[in-house]
């Protein structure tokens, strides 16, 4: 069985990463754009020669409920189901707040969230129509969590209501097996969002384990997953997404404390060691994971290199503080095999790298 998939926003950045990703599986795709048709028409190229079977590209405006429901039409008349749905379409100006006015406000939140919502709506049917696993994909932002740290208050704003549409849906469908989840990612650094896409296509995947929040600053019941998946794979597993952040870059001077910290748990969940030691100083210091301080990034490699080979080992994290601009405390769930220990996790972040982190058992 062919798999079908909608990407909106898919002539760019996270959207064009998505597809070539889902069409190198073979996943049959509808790409969407606003105003870069030319650039579509590429992505629409490299997908087919990627080994999409079928490659649908149609311009939306999110903004018109008109446009919407053209969309949806056009799907119907053409494939009469879906399997996958990623709401990445989108508008994210840098707008100081004062001088943010009402017309760019509503032109921010019309697009992001209001969008976002009727085209959910709108493909309902079209999922319900399509035979086996069923996914919808919210591309959110660190933003929605913390707030508007480089990016604008009214996108920061639009992104926090996408994450409660997530969790909405979540609810909503999990009765009928329809999966819907969050992708939140840091701020853009490259154009190929390599972390992000692959989120993105495992999301997608049959079976795939889902409910992913991008920071480490995660508070109880911040995963949108639907509630059955909840159950069906306890303790819940979240874990996080970079958006284009180049780990291995230390170049990374720009990056908060929770920015740190979520990259270094977006790396041990994806089981990536280059990227989890890029995440610590040269002279880091870990204490508490083993009998002896962990000193240095070539101890750290040696000691997390056999951890991270381990396919069941996973961290959660309950709740999170930051203290000034250095130190995060966080609680977190180490799971392993299903199992899971609870630990007190603190974090010293100098210069965007972990300089020193304390693990305690609680």
């Amino acid at each position: 069985m062919t798999r079908r998939a909608l990407i909106t926003g898919a002539s760019s950045g996270i959207g064009t990463a998505a597809a070539l990703d889902l069409a190198r599986e073979g996943v049959s795709l509808w790409i969407t754009y606003t105003g870069r048709e030319a650039e579509a028409a590429r992505v629409a190229e490299e997908c087919r020669e990627a080994g999409s079977p079928e490659v649908h590209v149609s311009r939306l405006d999110l903004r018109e409920r008109a446009s919407i429901d053209a969309l949806i039409g056009e799907i119907t008349a053409t494939w009469g189901s879906l399997h996958v749905l990623v709401n990445n379409g989108g508008v994210c100006p840098y707008t100081p707040y004062d001088d943010i006015d009402f017309d760019e406000w509503d032109m921010v939140l019309e697009t992001n969230a209001r969008g976002t919502f009727f085209l959910t709506r709108g493909a309902l049917p079209l999922l319900r129509a399509a035979d086996g696993d069923r996914s919808v994909i919210n591309i959110a932002s660190i933003a929605g969590q913390v707030g508007a740290l480089q990016t604008g208050i009214h996108y920061a704003a639009s992104k926090g209501a996408i994450l409660a549409i997530t969790r909405s849906f979540a609810r909503h469908l999990a009765a009928e097996g329809i999966r819907v989840n969050a992708v939140t990612p840091v701020r853009s650094r490259v154009p190929s969002p390599t972390s992000c896409r692959a989120r993105v296509a495992r999301s997608s995947r049959p079976g795939s384990r889902s409910g992913r929040s991008a920071n480490r600053r995660t508070s109880p019941g911040s995963s949108h997953r639907s509630p059955r998946s909840a159950r069906a794979s306890s303790p819940e597993r979240r874990t996080t997404s970079t958006e284009e952040f180049a780990l291995t870059d230390r170049t990374v001077l720009h990056r908060t404390a929770l920015e740190t910290v979520q990259a270094q748990l977006d790396a041990f969940n994806e089981h990536d060691l280059d990227a989890f030691v890029a995440t610590y100083a040269d002279d880091a210091v870990i204490t508490g994971v083993a009998p002896e301080p962990v000193v240095g990034s070539a101890a750290i490699r040696a000691f997390y290199e056999p951890r991270l080979q381990n396919p069941e080992l996973s961290c959660v994290i309950e709740t999170s503080v930051l203290f000034g601009a250095r130190w995060v405390v966080a609680q977190e769930q180490v799971i392993n095999a299903g199992v899971a220990t609870e630990t007190i996790a603190t974090f010293d972040v100098v210069d965007g790298l972990i300089a020193r982190a304390s693990m305690l058992k609680a």
